[in-house]
């Protein structure tokens, strides 16, 4: 179909499918939805609750799925909402189900939000301008390692971990609860220092490249925080972390590398992925190159955490015992 976002014509087929789904792709909810705003009242003719409720769109008037139920595309019923006035819904919209509407048409806020939508940074493969020669499709979902909840001790900063999805070239993190939070990443792991302490959150993972997403619906986890403080990612004079061999066997050591410009004290911690400390060392890092080691003897196989902690910050590097 050849769509056009603006509230003029729409040229589609008959039913308007594929447009409608891509007015769906860009953000758009059916407006006939029955979303209800925090009082629990479905959109009003009078444009009260228009953002909170419906589609949360406000040029669309409320519509109870008139259009499906009289497959029709103008209003042929006599109905009046809760404060009494006339309902006259737009239902020759797009976003409606009613059948041979043609033109179909969007609204202009319709129009607007699915611009904001396209120009939006989640959006950036389908602007890049990149010709897609191969076929690869993302076909699968994230799968969710760290946090695993339910509670976990700090709050000010959370490593976030997810398996790596075949296909994948970005992912958006995304963290609901008491507060909306949403990051766009490369790896497949993302340390987070914007959350609240003793607050609740959910969080999901989606994978993109230049086709979209997996049509399988995201994992979702639930965690809470506490109102432990984790210093920055970072440690003043420390120049060099790393951890070989990663992965390593169950049994064999793990050798933590660290270059420092410094003499200074430090804390050696092995954490699983529910933030419990399996190991803790302490150990003086000498000024240059040092290597530390660690037993895994008694570490079951799974992701960990390896924290390296002075007074002056924290650093962490993650490692698989198989």
């Amino acid at each position: 179909n050849n769509v056009k976002f603006s509230s003029s014509t729409v040229a589609a087929s008959n039913t308007a499918t594929a447009t409608h789904e891509i007015g769906h792709y860009l953000g758009l909810y059916h407006i006939d939805d029955d979303f209800r705003d925090s009082q629990g009242r479905i959109e009003l003719v009078d444009g009260s609750n228009c953002t909170t409720a419906g589609d949360e769109i406000c040029d669309t008037p409320p519509d109870y799925g008139f259009g499906f139920t009289c497959n029709c595309c103008s209003m042929i019923f006599n109905v009046w909402d809760f404060n009494g006035d006339r309902i006259e819904p737009m239902i020759d919209n797009v976003m409606s189900y009613s059948d041979d509407c043609v033109p179909y048409r969007f609204s202009e806020e319709q129009s607007i939000a699915m611009m904001t939508d396209f120009d939006g940074p989640r959006r950036n493969y389908l602007r890049s301008g990149e010709l897609l020669t191969t076929f690869n499709p993302i076909r699968e979902s994230a799968e969710l390692i760290s946090p695993a909840g339910p509670i976990v001790e700090n709050f000010n900063g959370i490593f976030f971990d997810w398996e790596d999805v075949p296909n994948a070239e970005r992912y958006i993190l995304k963290i609901d609860g008491d507060q909306d939070l949403e990051y766009i990443v490369s790896d497949s792991e993302f340390f987070v220092e914007d959350l609240q302490a003793n607050s609740t959150y959910f969080w999901q993972v989606t994978p993109l490249n230049g086709y979209g997403s997996s049509c399988l619906s995201n994992d979702v986890r639930l965690f809470q925080t506490r109102a432990g403080t984790t210093s920055v990612n970072n440690i003043e004079g420390v120049t060099n972390v790393s951890v070989h061999p990663n992965p390593t066997s169950q049994g064999l050591d793990l050798n933590v590398f660290i270059t420092a410009e410094n003499t200074t004290d430090a804390q050696v911690s092995v954490f699983d992925i529910n933030g419990k400390a399996s190991i803790i060392q302490s150990e003086t890092i000498q000024s240059g190159d040092n290597q530390i080691k660690i037993k895994t003897a008694s570490l079951i196989t799974g992701l960990y955490i390896i924290e390296v902690q002075t007074e002056t910050g924290r650093l962490t590097e993650k490692v698989f015992i198989k």
